[in-house]
């Protein structure tokens, strides 16, 4: 026996539906389709600052993150190490906030052998 919907069912499907698209469909109104990327460096192992932009879907939503590292040698078990601060201020930082405009400061280590 084929099941019957009434109108009122099938909009309240198709609005189901529409909720449940995939996260990244609904993030590219807020991220965009494209990056602006550019990196300043003189030498791979030597200080560092980028610059990403994300200008959303419509030009309406945008997003700005600088990265600055600073390489510092150690000569314990031949590992390099990096200093980090980034700077974060935009949409799409978390996945289940990502309607929300947010700035955040963070500091951290890298480790590579």
């Amino acid at each position: 026996m084929k099941k019957r919907y009434n109108e009122e069912q099938i909009l309240r499907i198709l609005a189901e539906a529409e909720k449940g698209k995939p996260v990244a469909d609904r993030l590219r109104v807020y991220r965009g389709y494209g990056q602006f990327f550019i990196e300043v460096s003189r030498t791979p192992r030597q200080v560092s600052l980028a610059y990403s932009l994300h200008m959303g879907k419509d030009f309406t939503h945008w997003t700005h993150q600088v990265d600055l590292t600073v390489p510092m040698r150690t000569s314990y078990l031949d590992i390099e190490t990096a200093f980090l601060i980034q700077y974060f201020n935009g949409f799409g930082e978390s996945l289940r906030d990502y309607t929300v405009q947010s700035a955040t400061v963070r500091a951290g280590f890298s480790l590579v052998r």
